[in-house]
């Protein structure tokens, strides 16, 4: 759309040579003559009427002049709505009546392919066309994306597609639609390809590391994908370096079509180049390590830089395994024409340790602030045995410590540094020492603001940092900055500025500073348009959107809008961008171009479970729980946004010898438009022997709102229906007859949470909070009538550098007010990976007299105190922990009583000391912990089955002393808390 100089000379000459219509005045007459009218034609212009009049900037009864018509088209042209203009005018009765003819632009609002089975992908295939949405739509675009649209689909096959492209104008928006459709035709299959240059490896190992064969050409050859090419070359690019030719290119030629039978051959380039071998003399590194530290590997180059970029990162290795001394050189020879050898000399020298790190002249940071930023660490019990140092290490440490103080107004700070061998008097140890030398703290003497529009001020002032009696840094004046000019963006000034002056002030340690800004225009928002829903409904889109029509364009309102767009879950992709963004409007149309997700899908999965878990047989040897292998199957389904309103249905589904569970849920996110509430409804059936005692059968439905106050601070609220009924139990019913009943339990909870974690996988600082309150109750259909509270808080310290002190105390109280007792699957059983690392799962707290199983409590108190700290590498870590607790018949029988008194007396505190590892992956640590129970419970079992139990009464022989083994061990996903 750009204004050419043959566009502006023809416009000017039909002005000037304009053929009057009504009447025979010379074209000269025209100027200066009094306007009557300003009409435009067609009568439809992509911009406001008031706007229009206000660039045109000619009004009736004014006197036309004809630089006042050149800057009318100017500015027309600038706003990139119009493709073409001319100027028409005639006289009626005296006065002049111009016509502006205008054909305007076009503007893409949504890019569409149909037709084609992946690969490509519907996104790589609308990327191949170079359509912006947003951006002005051209006949030359629309070549262009044919074009690109015909490689792509060739570099995946189809070299005999038809593509019709459809465009679809919408006048009301100035906006278009492109659909292609394609027709692409068989896809093509390789063949053997053309092996040219100097490959020195044979040909047939070189197909074999293309993969293009179908079972190792059984099948004959596989077909035509982009991504299925480039691996094929990457894997021989691949097999060259694996056998030392680094300097191996690899390249393709072309893929040579045959249309007769639609087959590919593609035509390679092979030049090997020597054998490279790079070796290391003094001290040894595995390929692995010369890999990660030889940049040759990755560049496939060998020049100067690279080798001694391999010698720097080799010698930093060492240093920082302790060698502080270490020195590599490097030598290139060549073998012959076809071999080059690279040899690191590496003399490592005496391994020293770093034994002090000392930090003086800091008077304005303490030492842990300062410590927080180094590197250079001294030597650790577990971790870093020798210490952490280099030079390298200690000037980025330096750096680090000036820019820190440079950031607080302190402009001359200089630190210096001291490395001492042999410190205190013993040989290969080290102290590093850091001298601070802080100089004079500068500060802001006067601020200056000018350029901001006095209706802002007040608010732009209260941004600022760099304020009058504040430290001077370079670094809060670019806040300062950021601050502001993101301000303006935010608010409809896309082309704001802003200038910096700073200078010392006649004050000592003084500055001056001036904020110069420069607003310029300022855009609104004409409107918003949404385009490629099908089965959503637009009402949900746009209640998301929070962008109203005559307000200042403000960009994190378009992000924030996107975001909650994308938090529905229903979206692939969001498109957002603006309508002719380089045009010189005022007000702006914004965009938004939906992918919908694919609405259905499918999980499965497979695993098992070791351990002491789980029950159900007539057994009743061990009420300890038995090693058990159960292995399970999971699979599910989900329906993504159903009825369009961005809800999802979902079937979860659990099979194993343990547990038989189903699970279906509707999740409504953003419940009544609100983005901080989400409503769960689900119904449940679990079949399971967790708790070594019954088999419990549950069939449950729940409705659950949550409302989330803050980042940190979110409630739950729920209604809870259930019948659980009890199977299999290891204990005498008539003792307890309503424990192997059928019960139906309603209850109201709350749960109340407070997380502020710097991380919830695997947290190092801060704290979290918990409380949950139940209440069933017979006005919810309810047979029993009990009260739950369950509260949890956990808290993490840094301990120096990497190591954690964390700990996790949970207390939990169930209470009856009817006459019913409470049953026994409502009871808390505990114990286990999670709570108490001293017994086996659901292990712990009281057990039946009688067999010695699990029965549950009332209350339970567990408290867990764990020192995490780097064990080997940067990967695997490792954690001491104590774990103490119960779970106890009662509120009134907890205690911290140490000692078990007899076989019958579980209302006493555990205590296990252990130690553990944890292998950090993306998803959270994995956790082995080996626990030994210092005071774990002993208790007596029955000898037989529960038939043997039911039938004859036990007598003193069948009853065999057991206890909980003191070693347990637990393996499990994610930190114990």
């Amino acid at each position: 759309m750009a204004l050419s100089g043959i566009r502006w000379l023809s416009t000017l000459a039909v002005l000037l040579a304009v053929i009057p219509r009504t009447t025979h005045a010379a074209p000269w007459d025209y100027e200066g003559k009094i306007v009557a009218e300003v009409r435009f034609d067609p009568e439809y212009q992509p911009l406001p009427a008031g706007e229009l009049r206000l660039l045109v900037g000619i009004q009736p009864g004014q006197a036309l002049t004809s630089a006042a018509v050149r800057e009318a088209i100017q500015k027309l042209y600038a706003t990139g709505r119009y493709d073409e203009l001319q100027v028409d005018a005639i006289l009626r009765e005296g006065k002049v009546v111009l016509t502006f003819f205008t054909k305007q632009n076009w503007f893409i609002s949504r890019v569409s392919v149909e037709g084609v089975d992946e690969p490509p992908n519907r996104e790589q295939l609308v990327s191949a066309t170079k359509f912006q949405l947003g951006a002005q739509y051209t006949e030359k675009g629309l070549s262009d994306a044919l074009q690109g649209l015909q490689d792509l689909l060739q570099a995946n096959g189809f070299y005999s597609p038809h593509i019709q492209p459809l465009v679809e104008r919408f006048p009301a928006n100035d906006e278009l639609h492109v659909l292609f459709l394609i027709e692409p035709g068989p896809r093509a299959y390789y063949t053997r390809p053309n092996i040219a240059g100097d490959p020195r490896l044979p040909v047939e190992d070189i197909l074999g590391a293309t993969r293009w064969k179908r079972w190792w050409g059984l099948l004959g050859w596989k077909q035509v994908t982009e991504s299925r090419t480039q691996q094929g070359l990457e894997r021989v690019r691949r097999a060259y370096l694996k056998r030392n030719f680094l300097l191996a290119r690899v390249n393709l030629d072309s893929l040579s079509f045959n249309r007769d039978y639609n087959i590919v051959r593609p035509d390679i380039q092979v030049e090997a180049g020597p054998r490279v071998n790079v070796t290391t003399t003094g001290a040894k590194l595995s390929r692995g390590q010369l890999k990660e530290l030889v940049p040759v590997f990755q560049e496939q180059s060998v020049d100067q830089d690279l080798l001694e970029e391999g010698a720097r990162k080799i010698t930093e290795h060492f240093q920082a395994q302790g060698y502080f001394d270490a020195d590599v050189s490097y030598k290139v020879t060549d073998v012959s024409k076809d071999e080059e050898n690279i040899e690191y000399g590496i003399v490592r020298g005496d391994r020293y340790k770093v034994v002090h790190v000392g930090i003086t002249g800091n008077t304005y940071f303490d030492e842990l602030t300062i410590r927080e930023r180094m590197s250079v660490i001294p030597a650790g019990r577990i971790s870093a045995r020798n210490g952490r140092y280099s030079q390298a290490l200690l000037n980025r440490d330096i750096n680090a410590i000036e820019e820190l103080y440079r950031s607080n107004g302190f402009r001359d700070v200089r630190v210096e540094s001291h490395v001492e061998r042999d410190y205190g008097g013993r040989e290969r140890q080290v102290a590093v020492f850091l001298k601070i030398i802080e100089g004079p703290q500068w500060f802001v003497n006067s601020l200056d603001i000018s350029g901001v529009d006095l209706q802002l001020y007040a608010y732009v002032q209260s941004m600022l940092t760099s304020t009058e009696g504040q430290p001077y840094s370079a670094f809060n004046i670019a806040t300062d900055r950021d601050n502001i000019l993101n301000f303006y963006f935010d608010n409809g000034y896309p082309d704001a500025s802003m200038e910096v002056t700073a200078t010392a002030s006649t004050r000592e340690h003084m500055m001056d500073v001036k904020y110069t800004v420069h607003e310029r225009r300022r855009l609104y928002i004409r409107d918003v348009e949404i385009n490629g829903l099908s089965a959503t409904r637009p009402s949900l889109v746009m209640s998301r959107i929070r962008l109203v029509p005559g307000s200042p364009l403000s960009l994190s309102s378009m992000v924030l809008s996107q975001r909650r767009l994308y938090d529905l879950g229903i979206f692939a992709k969001v498109d957002m961008a603006l309508q002719n963004p380089l045009g010189q409007t005022r007000e702006k149309r914004v965009l938004y171009q939906f992918e919908e997700a694919s609405r259905y899908s499918f999980n499965a999965g497979v695993g098992a479970e070791f351990g002491r878990i789980g029950g159900g047989t007539t057994n009743l040897s061990s009420p300890a729980g038995a090693s058990t292998f159960a292995p399970r199957i999971l699979l599910g389904f989900s329906r993504l946004n159903f009825l369009g309103l961005g809800h999802t249905v979902g079937l979860q589904t659990r099979f194993s010898t343990l547990q038989k569970r189903a699970i279906v849920n509707y999740l409504a996110p953003q419940f009544q438009d609100r983005e901080n509430l989400n409503l769960t409804l689900t119904a449940l059936y679990d079949d399971s022997r967790n708790v070594n005692t019954f088999t419990s059968r549950r069939l449950e439905g729940s409705v659950q709102l949550g409302q989330r106050f803050s980042r940190a601070f979110a409630a739950q609220y729920r209604l809870v229906f259930r019948r659980v009924s009890t199977s299999d139990v290891k204990i005498l019913e008539g003792l307890i007859p309503l424990f192997s009943q059928a019960v139906r339990v309603g209850f109201a909870g709350t749960s109340l949470i407070y997380d502020h974690r710097d991380d919830p996988i695997n947290a190092t600082r801060g704290y979290y909070a918990s409380v949950d309150v139940s209440l069933a109750t017979r006005g919810l259909a309810s047979q029993t009538e009990f009260g739950r509270v369950l509260g949890r808080n956990s808290s993490y310290y840094r301990v120096g550098r990497d190591v954690v002190l964390s700990r996790n105390t949970t207390f939990g109280y169930i209470g009856n007010y009817g006459s019913s007792d409470i049953p026994l699957p409502e009871r808390f059983f505990a114990g286990g990976a999670t709570s108490h690392r001293a017994f086996p799962e659901n292990q712990a707290g009281p057990r039946d007299l009688v067999t010695g199983f699990p029965i549950g409590g009332r209350a339970l108190l567990f408290n867990q105190t764990e020192i995490r700290f780097p064990f080997i590498g940067n990967n695997l870590g490792g954690v001491i922990f104590h774990d103490a607790g119960n779970v106890y018949s009662g509120l009134g029988d907890i205690s911290f009583r140490f000692k078990q008194r007899n076989d019958q007396d579980f209302d006493y505190m555990v205590h296990a000391v252990g130690f553990g590892v944890r292998y950090r992956t993306p998803i959270g640590p994995v956790r082995l912990d080996f626990a030994y129970g210092i005071n774990s419970p002993a208790f007596v079992g029955y000898k037989g089955s529960i038939t043997d139990l039911i039938n004859n009464p036990p007598k003193p022989g069948d009853q065999v002393p057991q206890r909980i083994s003191h070693f347990q061990f637990h393996f499990s996903l994610g930190q114990a808390f």
